[in-house]
């Protein structure tokens, strides 16, 4: 199980892109807190994925988070498993994962929460969009 250190992907081309108000956002990265940062009704989950998007000029930042609970395996986390499981608790290594597509990603509803927020790491930016899907996804933790 990962610890409330973050594992991130940054993508190094084009990832997707998301449109919210008039305005594109490019995914940029995603990363993994344990336990979850947000909570529904009170309740903390056992881990939270962002899914960081940034407007082309880099103005602007959008935020998709996802849930889990503890139960089935994720594509996406099983195929990054082994280089996860490699780098341990060292901090601030970075390990090549090669070609990760992000269309792995199962999100699984179109309902879900949205505000104004920051980024929730220093510098703690202000003004972004906050997306929380409202389903919770099902994780098997080793």
């Amino acid at each position: 199980m990962f610890d409330s250190v973050n594992v991130q992907l940054k993508w190094q081309e084009e990832a997707g892109s998301i449109r919210i108000d008039e305005n594109d956002y490019h995914l940029i990265q995603l990363h993994w807190h344990a336990p979850s940062e947000h909570t529904i009704n009170g309740k903390r989950f056992a881990m939270e994925m962002h899914m960081v998007h940034k407007t082309p000029d880099l103005k602007k930042i959008a935020v998709i988070g996802f849930l889990y609970k503890y139960g089935h395996p994720d594509p996406l986390l099983d195929e990054l498993e082994p280089y996860i499981k490699e780098i341990g608790n060292r901090t601030h290594e970075e390990k090549w994962v090669g070609i990760v597509d992000p269309r792995k990603i199962k999100l699984g509803s179109r309902k879900y929460y949205r505000y104004m927020g920051s980024l929730t790491t220093p510098p703690c930016t202000e003004g972004v969009v906050w997306t929380i899907v409202k389903k919770v996804g099902i994780r098997k933790f080793y």
